[in-house]
């Protein structure tokens, strides 16, 4: 059975409690007012409904400096400039199945296209729809129809929440945020592709999150997410359990740091980007990310590789309809794997505490990201 994470990006309220943070999501009024980036993303496990073969239904909304054309689409670079006339200007949905590599579908809007359902509490852009408890929408391209309609409760959303929060700016440490969350759900739901039916799988099971926006685009290096850990050791799942890494561009000085967070065998473990080092393996094939992370009391190693006919190549920055812009260009995909060392530091020796096999990890890498990580 696959193991994977829902994510999503978007301009959520947050609010602490004694046991952590509730999600409030989907607070998207002032999207078309918006003269910055917002990105919502969801990877939802899917099956064949007759051959039985497992993939991901990935779906994105992603909205950039909407306010500065209400009618018109404006492709530019994606860039920090103040000229108007040199910004780009667009709210985009794109999905696709993206476990083994698969194509998606995109579509571009303007402001003028966005609606809010106040009474159902929901936001429409063209035939898609988003809301805190459901997703819907279609989508039609080259006479091939994609449409969804993927439910979740409630209840169980709020359950566990878990945050990470990076804020990446010269002078305004809120100028650009992004979040990563973690919490129990049920959904259900089905998705057509083509001639193609699929299931939503409907599990209790650890999601993920993240969610950015800001005056000026995040620059990821790469990251990744996973739940589904085998335990080298005694040769079990290790249940309610994860990792999320991220790196990403640090434009004061001109670097990227690196995040790492880890819930194993309910212990939590945290490196800070100085305490980490990273080196990345870029072959024809695959791409391999090699991290390790010290600090007083623990050691970790951790390997990750990702084949790329497992990826498809996605683009936030566009010269036209057809064409993608080379800067910000990255592979995605949700097949990586690999393995996870965590050792206690006991005087000069180290204990180990756990040895897992990763499978099934969300992964993301930019293609054109500068060597100094």
């Amino acid at each position: 059975m696959f193991d994977f994470f829902w994510s999503h990006r978007t301009r959520g309220l947050m609010m602490q409690t004694r046991c952590g943070f509730i999600h409030k999501p989907f607070v998207l009024k002032s999207l078309g007012k918006s003269k910055q980036f917002e990105i919502l993303r969801y990877f939802i496990p899917v099956k064949h409904n007759k051959t039985g073969h497992l993939d991901v239904f990935f779906i994105e909304l992603f909205s950039i400096n909407p306010s500065l054309y209400t009618r018109q689409l404006q492709f530019a670079s994606i860039s920090e400039t103040k000229n108007k006339s040199e910004k780009p200007s667009f709210i985009l949905v794109r999905a696709g199945l993206i476990a083994h590599g698969e194509k998606y579908k995109h579509i571009f809007f303007t402001s003028k296209d966005i609606r809010y359902d106040k009474k159902n509490k929901r936001i429409q852009i063209g035939s898609s729809f988003f809301a805190s408890d459901a997703i819907s929408g279609s989508i039609e391209q080259e006479s091939q129809l994609m449409e969804w309609k993927i439910a979740f409760s409630s209840k169980e959303f709020l359950s566990y929440f878990l945050s990470h929060r990076f804020y990446f700016s010269e002078n305004d440490r809120l100028k650009t945020k992004l979040n990563n969350s973690c919490f129990f759900t049920h959904f259900s739901g089905s998705l057509r592709f083509g001639a193609d039916y699929f299931e939503v799988l409907e599990n209790k099971q650890l999601l993920y999150s993240d969610h950015s926006w800001g005056n000026f685009f995040v620059k990821p290096a790469f990251w990744f997410a996973s739940q589904s850990f085998i335990s080298l050791i005694s040769g079990k799942k290790i249940q309610n359990s994860h990792f999320t890494c991220a790196s990403f561009y640090q434009p004061k000085n001109k670097k990227y740091k690196t995040y790492f967070v880890l819930d194993c065998n309910n212990q939590k473990f945290r490196f800070l980007p100085k305490q980490m080092q990273v080196s990345i393996h870029k072959k024809e094939a695959y791409t391999q990310w090699v991290l390790s992370a010290e600090n007083k009391a623990y050691l970790m190693d951790l390997d990750i590789y990702a084949k790329a006919s497992d990826m498809v190549k996605i683009g936030y920055s566009f010269e036209s309809i057809q064409r993608l812009d080379t800067n910000h260009l990255f592979s995605l995909g949700a097949k990586g794997y690999g393995e996870l060392r965590l050792y206690k530091k006991k005087k000069k020796n180290l204990e180990i505490i756990e040895h897992v096999r990763i499978e099934n990890c969300l992964c993301e890498q930019a293609l054109n990201f500068p060597p100094n990580i």
